[in-house]
């Protein structure tokens, strides 16, 4: 059975209704100051894994960023040109790069280096739904999961819910999304399989003893 994960939630989604949705676990977003202050974790309902997420838009500093992996567990950048985004890439800090849809700012170069830190892809799903999915837009998704897919970089979809009424099922964002993919299947897995897989990451990074991946201190 799939456990479904939506790395992009606002706070002010209704966890119940998320759970009730058909989620297994959210990331909440955030933007907080850079005091870096440990996000406050929203109580979870039964069922539902809450988890915290940072959002950064530029490019932060790689101080910034390794400061802001010890606080949530999942830190997404969403850069506004090319060069930014090839810094986000490049130091392997972030989990998510999450392009923004003007100005575009991935490019091979960028897959390349995403492909070689481990950083994947968020396609925000949102634009699509408010806009009745236009075919420019669409067309634009498209290439950008082609480009991910050839270089080997992971795809993540996120809903980018900023409100109950932008909430959407598992299953409904996963047939959007197919219109991305031109696969169900691929869909599903990138609603499910690959964002657990970074969940999981950014909650053993939190975890007590974690140094860096495959390093962890040992008690005598």
């Amino acid at each position: 059975m799939r456990r479904f994960v939506d790395l992009n939630v606002s706070a002010s989604v209704d966890l119940t209704l998320l759970r009730h949705l058909g989620w297994r676990a959210v990331a909440l977003a955030s933007t907080p100051s850079w005091r870096a202050e440990p996000l406050t974790s929203m109580e979870p309902v039964e069922g539902l894994h809450v988890a915290r997420r940072l959002n950064l838009t530029g490019a932060p500093s790689r101080r910034l960023l390794f400061k802001a992996r010890r606080l949530v567990e999942v830190v997404a950048v969403k850069p506004v040109s090319v060069e930014q985004a090839r810094v986000a890439a490049s130091s392997g800090a972030a989990d998510l790069l999450s392009p923004p849809v003007e100005p575009s700012c991935l490019n091979e170069g960028v897959a390349s280096l995403m492909a070689s830190t481990g950083v994947a892809l968020e396609l925000n799903l949102s634009p699509l739904i408010k806009e009745g999915c236009p075919s420019k837009l669409l067309s634009q998704y498209r290439g950008w999961y082609r480009l991910a897919k050839l270089a080997g970089v992971e795809v993540v979809f996120s809903s980018g819910a900023s409100t109950p009424l932008e909430a959407r099922s598992p299953r409904d964002l996963a047939s959007l999304a197919s219109l991305i993919t031109l696969s169900v299947e691929e869909a599903l897995e990138a609603l499910s399989n690959i964002p657990w897989r970074v969940l999981e990451r950014g909650r053993r990074r939190l975890s007590e003893g974690y140094i860096m991946p495959g390093v962890r201190v040992v008690e005598g």
